[in-house]
């Protein structure tokens, strides 16, 4: 079913925002045992020309935003919510800049690595259509103060408003306007933000060895590499878990295509653990009770075949209900600040760190695994094939 697509390909989410007149910016606070920082890092990959630019010289930016257990720092400087705001700010409408305005984060700025010995897990991230990887910030702060190094990334022409390495704040690119040509440009843009955090990984790994001068050198365990997004970056998540080895859990906030929590091609299948989390399948016009459950039936029959597919390690499908689209990320606490909204967001936020808590870090007994305490969750299990 095609309109099964719709969520991961309504495009620039963050415009919404243009007719509201409430912002606030109450985000949860972090509760791990370490404080947090948050710096950008701003990457060219000269081995990949940019494809969407009018220059053929041009080559591909990678931005990434990076969340790590920071060192105790009383004068550090907070972190702004969208860095560089006043240069990003020519891609964004009114809107949308005093949004980021009064976004407020738990992290500081730029300080140094917390002291700890033992290295820490570095999870990827990829975020949805017409995002930016501040959106995501609540998620981001609870790994990295649980002992994540947390790595987003901002995909130009992607993402709202990117600001690169040479100093040009570049927009998102106008999509198609539906159709058989929307999602065939969306599955090429899922190539390219596959090679944006493969490329993002190499870096990381570089920064570890000793080959890139950075304060995060000798704090990364390569061993232990998670994936996540949210909506095409889901989609973006499940196709790297697919392609690259050094990954050992991916997660998909929301992000489908035709009811499939990723792409399902001859021949590739999933061989790491798998979390779905989702909103329920909403509701048809004029669709009696029965023919909603049959459908809704369909529809997680065809997604379960990923999960069920899955050959190593548990898998999870976590159903939050009442979430919508704009729930997997900080949008609508940002926006309409009630606590029914706050308590979506930590339901996700929790479970998606328990995901991690058990493949990256070896926990054996998480919530994910427990009877759900909410009612607003379920939770369904998948064994390794």
């Amino acid at each position: 079913m095609r309109r099964a697509a719709i969520g991961l390909l309504l495009g620039t989410l963050i415009a919404a925002l243009a007719d509201s007149s409430s912002l606030a910016a109450s985000l949860p606070g972090p509760t791990g045992p370490f404080a947090v920082g948050r710096r950008v890092l701003r990457w060219t990959d000269v081995s990949r020309r940019e494809v969407l630019s009018a220059s053929p010289a041009d080559t591909r930016g990678v931005v990434a935003w990076i969340w790590y257990p920071a060192a105790p720092s009383p004068a550090g400087k907070p972190a702004a919510y969208v860095d560089a705001l006043d240069r990003v700010a020519k891609g964004l409408t009114r809107a949308e800049t005093s949004l980021a305005r009064k976004g407020v984060t738990h992290a500081l700025d730029s300080v140094a690595p917390a002291g700890e010995s033992s290295p820490w897990p570095i999870v990827l991230f990829s975020p949805g259509s017409g995002m930016l990887p501040a959106l995501y910030t609540t998620f981001a702060e609870e790994l990295a103060s649980h002992g994540y190094v947390v790595v987003g990334i901002d995909h130009p022409y992607d993402d709202r408003a990117v600001l690169l390495s040479d100093g040009r704040v570049v927009s998102q690119a106008k999509q198609p306007s539906g159709g058989e040509e929307l999602l065939r440009f969306e599955r090429e843009r899922v190539g390219v933000r596959t090679a944006d955090l493969r490329f993002a990984l190499d870096q990381m790994t570089r920064i570890e060895r000793g080959e890139l001068a950075d304060s995060l050198s000798g704090h990364l365990d390569l061993s232990q590499v998670g994936v996540f997004g949210h909506s095409v970056g889901g989609m973006t998540a499940a196709q790297f878990c697919q392609e690259d080895t050094r990954v050992r859990a991916c997660g998909n906030l929301d992000g489908v295509v035709a009811a499939m929590p990723a792409y399902v091609e001859a021949g590739r299948g999933m061989d790491r653990p798998f979390l779905f989390i989702q909103k329920p399948f909403p509701a048809m016009r004029g669709e009696s009770a029965l023919a909603a459950e049959q459908r809704v039936g369909r529809l997680m029959a065809k997604g379960d075949v990923v999960l069920e597919g899955v050959r190593a390690g548990r898998s999870y499908r976590v159903t939050v209900a009442d979430a919508t689209h704009d729930s997997f990320s900080d949008l609508e606490v940002l926006t309409k600040d009630s606590k029914r909204h706050q308590h979506l967001l930590l339901l996700i936020r929790d479970h998606l760190r328990a995901f991690f808590d058990c493949h990256l870090k070896g926990e054996t007994s998480t919530l994910l695994d427990r009877e759900p305490v909410d009612r607003a969750v379920q939770v369904r299990r998948f064994d390794p094939r």
